[in-house]
């Protein structure tokens, strides 16, 4: 089970948006225009819109200067010509270029997106954590972290990173109860976070939560939201006294770190130390 992921507004809807507005301005400004040359303004366009889609860059205005001599051809051959139509073809030829412009640039987003994607499955393939229902490992974190530093860089949106550190209270638990004990924390985290949040872990008792397009108030509400579930929530410790409260069990430490101008992917990551972490539900920034 991969990571919850939403759907949020990015530069290539944008892309997308501008490129099928264009396109139906351009259908509205030829729509009028005698069926012939209509139809084959009509053709034009598609085919440099698709063609744009598979270039990158420089190739796209050459796409568009190609778009616009094929369309100026088509107003001399209709006979739609002369001083009385200068605006018409000229408001039609813009429209091409900036068309085949901006499917150019999102043909290029897309491929650039997708060869990302493909590197990340081969050197970092996203797995959940053993004995989580969803929860990634710090390798697959951190590859879905720096797309979404940068996503958050473009978009100037806030991204925070809670971290979480489960702190057995008996000292002296051996690893089973230390697992299962581990294992319901981060069941707990899963329950709490939004669709679009990612949750994590860089060790069993090193649980965190990638926030996109949240600051450090709303997280801290989430936060405060997962001690709170602690102190109601049980597990079955495998002992003969069959479910306890998770807080009876564990303190959770819980820190912050939000994307700044110098910070990267492997502070937002930094393991919470002892010397880092507060008193249970202490925040720390």
């Amino acid at each position: 089970m991969t990571a919850h992921r939403q759907t949020r507004w990015t530069d290539q809807h944008w892309l997308a948006l501008f490129c099928v507005v264009s396109t139906l301005v351009t259908g509205i400004v030829i729509g009028g225009r005698p069926r012939e040359l209509a139809l084959g303004l009509g053709a034009v366009t598609v085919l440099a819109g698709l063609a744009a889609l598979c270039v990158d860059g420089f190739f796209a205005l050459i796409v568009g200067v190609a778009a616009v001599g094929g369309a100026l051809l088509l107003f001399h051959h209709e006979g739609v010509w002369g001083p009385q139509n200068f605006y018409l073809i000229l408001v039609t030829s813009g429209l091409m270029a900036l068309m085949s412009w901006l499917a150019g640039q999102l043909g290029a987003s897309l491929r650039q997106q997708a060869r990302a994607r493909v590197n990340q499955d081969k050197d970092q393939p996203v797995r959940p954590v053993a004995g989580s229902l969803g929860m990634l490992d710090g390798a697959s974190a951190y590859g879905l972290l720096q797309e979404e530093i940068t996503r958050a860089r473009h978009t100037r949106q806030p991204l925070t990173v809670l971290k979480l550190q489960v702190r057995p209270r008996d000292t002296g638990a051996d690893a089973a109860t230390r697992h299962r004990l581990s294992r319901a924390v981060a069941r707990l985290v899963e329950s709490q976070v939004r669709p679009s949040d990612i949750p994590f872990a860089t060790a069993e008792d090193q649980l965190g939560v990638i926030l996109p397009d949240t600051g450090a108030p709303a997280a801290w509400d989430i936060a405060g939201a997962v001690i709170d579930a602690a102190a109601r929530a049980s597990y079955a410790d495998g002992t003969d006294q069959g479910r306890r409260v998770v807080a009876d069990s564990a303190a959770l430490h819980a820190s912050l770190e939000e994307l700044g101008a110098g910070t990267d992917a492997d502070s937002l990551l930094s393991v919470i130390t002892p010397d880092t972490a507060g008193p249970p539900g202490h925040r720390t920034d």
